[in-house]
């Protein structure tokens, strides 16, 4: 409670990938740092092993989604997650467009928001065009206006990318 009015928690999906070091121990720190800040997970999914979207790489991604309820407004997620992903080792782009790095956290969804600003879009703007996204949302998402909306999206994406899912790893 704060003067009386009760925080209403969202809910929230943030998607977190790694393909420099130890993929799995960068994924498995930013969430324990985000868990400081948002509280504890209340979904995680399955790793996802993709290769790299949007340029060239040799090394995979491992790509996870993660649900919290949260009472933080998105500006604070996005300086949140930004600060997380720079005490974790990510460095500042060197060009215009994606490279390969540590660990990388998109908000991906907060409640039913839509944001458009030049500092954050709420849903992520390439969301449904990413498989490696789609895939472990749909696996950890149980709101029915969501899969709605992105179900034919992920159809789409099932016949463009590669995607697997890595049973050899969890994460906790």
């Amino acid at each position: 409670y704060m003067n009386g009015i009760m925080k209403v928690k969202k809910t929230i999906y943030l998607g977190l990938g790694s393909n420099l070091g130890n993929k799995v121990e960068n994924l498995k720190k930013a969430i324990y740092a985000l868990s400081n800040k948002l509280g504890v997970y209340s979904s995680i999914s399955s790793l996802y092993e993709s290769e790299p979207w949007g340029f060239q790489s040799k090394h995979t991604f491992l790509n996870i989604v993660v649900e919290y309820k949260t009472d933080i407004s998105p500006f604070d997620l996005l300086n949140n997650c930004q600060q997380i992903e720079k005490n974790l080792g990510r460095l500042a782009k060197k060009g215009n467009s994606y490279e390969s790095r540590k660990i990388d956290i998109d908000i991906l969804l907060y409640e039913d928001l839509i944001l458009k600003t030049t500092k954050l879009t709420i849903p992520h703007r390439h969301i449904s065009k990413r498989r490696f996204v789609l895939e472990p949302l749909f696996e950890i998402c149980d709101k029915k206006e969501i899969l709605a909306k992105y179900q034919s999206a992920l159809i789409k994406c099932r016949n463009n990318e590669e995607l697997k899912k890595n049973k050899n790893h969890k994460l906790f």
